[in-house]
């Protein structure tokens, strides 16, 4: 530790290089406390002075000193048995660091670098109750927005809550009105018996419908409302002229399908998810053309599918996927 030039040890008011001197030697060396009290505040920090304002008040004598103590003692708070300071870092050990913001101000700290928070296991409390987290997290400019992000290089993501204890519940909440007292909100989440995705409102709020939407330009695919309708729809997907034969994709392309015949054609058909129904739109086009399932499917009373022998008529036929075997039924020549 360098040493430093008290008016004491000195016998008179410090001179400004020695000032200076004393201030230097602090910011350049550690300044260990074992405890915040007077003797250690007069021992290890001095003010100087030279005309009588502000900090540069006369040099503080016992009674001033005691109350600077007093003060440091209230904001860097309570029982610090091992303190280190330097440049760099606050390195504290078994005991608490506390930094009161007495006023009605803000604590700001501002860095270049990284943040980073360590402890094992590690929390990160806000109290009381009523706390927001402020971040920018609307700017235009996407790579301006704050993102959660894994510490890990090369990691993925994954953002969770959990409960505290034995309980079972976790959920995100999204609100529509900065203050959610009279809101609507979804909640995405689970309770140790089921998941869910919830619309509902508090207070006065409006409970709103739910959309799950897709595309570029999103457009509704599933719609439910607030007394329980649901309405969902999967767009046509054209697969095409037929040709002589036509593999129908209904997992990768949709449920709803439409072929234009241009010959006989053997179609075969890709299964969707278990339990899905697909609709199949066939026009019949120029000529009589014949259609052949090359996919095994039962039919009504065991009669196959004909299509329509007139040209430029339209029949549907309906397929029912259960996991492992396909049920068809069909109507011709609608008009």
């Amino acid at each position: 530790m360098a040493i430093i030039v008290t008016r004491a040890g000195k016998g008179s008011a410090l001179s400004y290089t020695e000032a200076d001197a004393n201030f230097t030697n602090l910011n350049n060396d550690k300044l260990e406390a074992t405890a915040y009290n007077a003797a250690d505040v007069l021992t290890k920090v001095k003010s100087v002075d030279g005309t009588g304002s502000g900090l540069d008040a006369d040099l503080l004598d016992g009674n001033e000193a005691a109350a600077f103590a007093a003060a440091v003692h209230t904001h860097v708070k309570a029982d610090i048995t091992d303190l280190t300071i330097n440049p760099e870092k606050i390195e504290q050990g078994n005991s608490k660091v506390e930094i009161v913001d007495a006023g009605t101000g803000s604590i700001i700290y501002t860095v270049d670098g990284v943040v980073e928070m360590r402890n094992d296991p590690g929390s990160l409390t806000f109290s009381p109750a009523g706390f927001r987290v402020l971040a920018d997290l609307s700017n235009a400019t996407l790579a301006s927005r704050t993102y959660f992000k894994s510490l890990t290089t090369n990691d993925n993501t994954s953002l969770g809550v959990v409960p505290n204890g034995s309980a079972t519940q976790a959920e995100f909440a999204a609100v529509d009105d900065a203050t959610p007292t009279n809101a609507s909100s979804v909640h995405f989440g689970t309770n140790g018996t089921n998941a869910y995705i919830i619309s509902t409102r508090t207070g006065s709020g409006t409970t709103l419908p739910l959309y799950i939407q897709t595309g570029d330009s999103p457009a509704t695919r599933m719609w439910i409302g607030p007394t329980g309708k649901v309405n969902y729809g999967c767009v046509e997907h054209d697969a095409g002229n037929s040709s002589t034969s036509i593999t129908l994709n209904f997992m990768a392309n949709g449920a709803n399908q439409k072929m234009t015949l241009t010959g006989n054609v053997s179609v075969t058909l890709t299964a969707p998810l278990a339990g899905t129904t697909c609709k199949l739109k066939i026009l019949t086009g120029t000529g009589s053309f014949t259609v052949t399932f090359s996919t095994t499917v039962k039919w009504p009373g065991g009669a196959a599918y004909v299509a329509t022998t007139a040209a430029s008529k339209t029949d549907i036929v309906t397929l029912y996927y259960d996991g492992s075997a396909w049920w068809g039924q069909y109507g011709n020549n609608y008009a």
